[in-house]
């Protein structure tokens, strides 16, 4: 038989050793699916700017413009190549190639933003 107390202390080391493992697994997973630790983040209602080169991925158009508006969108997209625009409207369903073809930056982002407003009408109608 064990001591008074004892027993709660392994148990309770047993619980922080599960509670680290999760975690851990969970670090992990935000490493490897860069899209769900920016969804997470996100769902925390924290302020996360995207960078570097998995940002094209990660960027939503349509939860942009739904979140901060059209003139924060268009700057936020300001700051991604042509190529970079296309993959974005593509990514997003936004836009085909041949809507695309021809498109000054300006345009992409026009285009981008002007689609994402129409998906939100739709969702919100």
């Amino acid at each position: 038989m064990s001591e008074p107390g004892q027993e709660d202390a392994a148990n309770r080391k047993d619980v922080l050793d599960a509670l680290d493992d999760f975690l851990e697994e969970l670090r992990r997973e935000f490493k490897e699916n860069p899209e769900f630790a920016y969804r997470a983040v996100r769902a925390l209602g924290a302020n996360v700017e995207i960078t570097g080169p998995k940002a094209v991925d990660l960027v939503n158009p349509i939860w942009l413009v739904s979140q901060h508006g059209v003139h924060d969108t268009a700057r936020r997209l300001s700051t991604f190549t042509p190529a970079q625009l296309k993959k974005i409207a593509k990514n997003s369903s936004l836009a085909t190639p041949t809507d695309m073809a021809g498109k000054s930056s300006e345009d992409l982002i026009t285009l981008i933003v002007k689609r994402a407003q129409i998906k939100i009408e739709e969702r919100t109608s």
